[in-house]
């Protein structure tokens, strides 16, 4: 995914995450080192956080925590910093960071930074058929009905030209 939303039940939006992608050659001199380079962090659908720090946040009884730490090996190859969103609350808490194409695309360079992309870490969670969780996940855990739209996103982007390639007149 290059996008994750949480939403309440309700469906106001708490926390809005996307993949910020610095292709090669990029002029990344727009980046500052005190601000996210590799996150669009948005709370509660408007307030952009910018600054590179750690952060606490509730809203409607879902804690969202913002920060980035040192990791080796990086997760990008233009920084050896994670940044990260956490949320956490009764049913589930889990983690979202940016994450380069590297086991997709192991000897192609440019595609492992094109298809920078979030990865989702589950902590924890509450039976999610039994928890009203809705949207994509739920389908992909096979807890609703996959859509096509959602079985379309499980082919893997090196095998999205093998797919449309396969059907002979």
């Amino acid at each position: 995914f290059d996008r994750f939303m949480v939403t309440a039940k309700d469906g106001k939006q708490i926390v809005d995450v996307t993949v910020r992608r610095a292709l090669p050659g990029t002029n990344r001199t727009q980046f500052r080192p005190s601000e996210f380079t590799q996150l669009d962090i948005k709370m509660g659908g408007r307030n952009q956080i910018r600054r590179r720090g750690q952060e606490l946040f509730a809203a409607d009884g879902v804690k969202v925590g913002v920060g980035a730490r040192a990791v080796n090996p990086p997760r990008l190859h233009h920084t050896p910093v994670l940044e990260f969103v956490m949320v956490e609350s009764e049913s589930i808490s889990f983690m979202v960071h940016a994450a380069h194409a590297g086991a997709e695309f192991p000897d192609d360079f440019d595609q492992q930074v094109k298809n920078t992309h979030l990865d989702w870490v589950n902590l924890d969670m509450v039976d999610p058929k039994k928890n009203g969780f809705k949207g994509i996940l739920p389908q992909i855990w096979r807890v609703q009905p996959r859509t096509p739209e959602v079985e379309a996103m499980l082919i893997a982007p090196s095998k999205k030209a093998m797919a449309v390639c396969t059907s002979i007149e």
